[in-house]
Formats: C-alpha cells, structure tokens, sequence
C-alpha cells in the first residue's frame, strides 16, 4: 500500500511544473539525476514527487521506487491496489494513473481530480501540450478514463483532511457558489466520490451547485427530506456522511 498525505505530493508536482529536461531530447531532469538512470522519465518524476514531498515509493524496483511503468502496475496487482480503468472505481486526488500508448503500460502521472466533464485531471513528466509520452516538460493534462488510460494505483491519504477516509471532515457550514477554499475542496470531492462529478479544484462555480442539487435530488429520490436548492448545508453534510460511510463500506466488502 502506498500511504501519503496526497496534498503534499501534489503541492511539490505543482511547483515542478513547467521544467523541461536540458538540452532538449536528452532526458536530463532533475529527475533522472536523482534516480541514477537517464531516459524516458515520467515515472522517475512520480517517484521523485512522492519522495521529495516527504513520502517515498515503496521499494516497487528500488529503494527510490520506479523507473519503469509495468513495474508499478505488476507491483500494485500484487499489492491489491491496482484500480482498472474499465473498473468502477473513481480515481481520487493523489491516485496514480497508468497509460498505454505503446501496447504496454507506458506512461504515468498523479491525479489531481476530475473535471466537470468526468475526465482525470493530471501532473506528469515527460509530456507535452499534445499529451506526448516522450515530450519532455512537466505539465498538467485533463485525460479520457477511458481508451488509453488503462488504470490507477489508488494512493492512501495519510492527511485528516481526506474527507471520506470515516465519512467526517465533510463541512457543515453553509457554503454556495462563490464560494472557495479547502472546504469547498472537500465538498467538491465528497461529491464526485459519491457520483455526482464535479471539478475538484476549490472554486464554486455552476457546475459544483449542479452536483449538490445532483445529490440531494438522489436523496429525496430516496426518501430524504432535503431541498434540491444547491447549497450545501448542514442537513445536506449529515446526508453526505451517511453515504460516504455507506460507499466506503461497500468498496471493502
């Protein structure tokens, strides 16, 4: 198992990107300096996140985690947290995600969230504005869950700040659109984990207001006594707790 606290790691993904590797089509980063090898380094990039953000790689090929993406996939089977894309498991903050591009597992990166339209936001290494494997610069891409995307190794969050690791840390405040920060983050990702999609990245907007009125209209449909308005209160928190505890359960049986 792979244990982090997931806003660490991508706090020091985001402060690497925009590096490109020197001179161009060397595979000289600060990545593949610090790991020993140089070539193709999207996976040396993830290993030097989680390391540098204070929570190194288990020994997956070596003591400084992978250079290689099959052997993370081999490693997280074995593990019992590989998450196939064909699966239905929702990636989460933190996550990290395999690609093939090559007939093989070829490329990686760590989740950032989804956006509005279900695609996996993401940090890689070694990429390029037109989603290369092989392009050389850190940068962020919003990627299909399906086709080339073939799965997730799902990370722990080590932070209480994971709202649905017991189903509390949901806010309670009364939040709406406009509003942002960690706790509108929160609700953001409660949301999505319990599928009604929305981008997770702090800001309210009227796609964040159409999940929540997403979800309590799922409530009422069961049942519940909350009003469709899509503003987040305290009653709509107590509901979101019950199915989080709910999910979480169901996804260990």
């Amino acid at each position: 198992m792979i244990r982090a606290d997931v806003e660490a790691v991508i706090r020091k993904a985001e402060a690497q990107l925009g590096t490109v590797e020197k001179p161009s089509y060397s595979n000289r980063t600060p990545y593949t300096a610090w790991y020993g090898i140089t070539g193709p380094w999207c996976a040396m990039f993830v290993s030097w996140v989680f390391h540098h953000a204070g929570h190194p790689l288990p020994k997956i090929r070596t003591t400084k985690g992978f250079a290689y993406c099959p052997d993370i996939v081999n490693w997280a089977k074995r593990d019992g947290t590989w998450r196939p894309s064909s699966s239905s498991y929702t990636p989460k903050r933190g996550d990290i995600v395999l690609f093939d591009f090559i007939g093989r597992p070829s490329h990686v990166g760590i989740v950032t969230g989804l956006t509005a339209d279900g695609r996996v936001a993401t940090i890689e290494g070694n990429t390029n504005a037109a989603g290369s494997r092989t392009g050389g610069q850190v940068m962020r891409h919003n990627r299909s869950r399906r086709g080339s995307t073939i799965g997730y190794v799902e990370v722990t969050n080590t932070a209480a700040a994971a709202p649905a690791a017991a189903g509390s840390g949901i806010p309670h405040d009364v939040l709406r659109e406009g509003a942002a920060g960690p706790k509108v983050t929160a609700i953001q990702w409660t949301l999505t984990f319990l599928g009604h999609p929305t981008a997770v990245d702090g800001d309210w907007g009227p796609k964040t207001t159409a999940a929540v009125r997403s979800f309590q209209q799922a409530v009422r449909r069961m049942g519940g006594d909350l009003v469709a308005d899509g503003v987040w209160g305290p009653r709509t928190a107590q509901y979101a707790e019950y199915w989080t505890v709910v999910a979480m359960m169901g996804r260990a049986a």
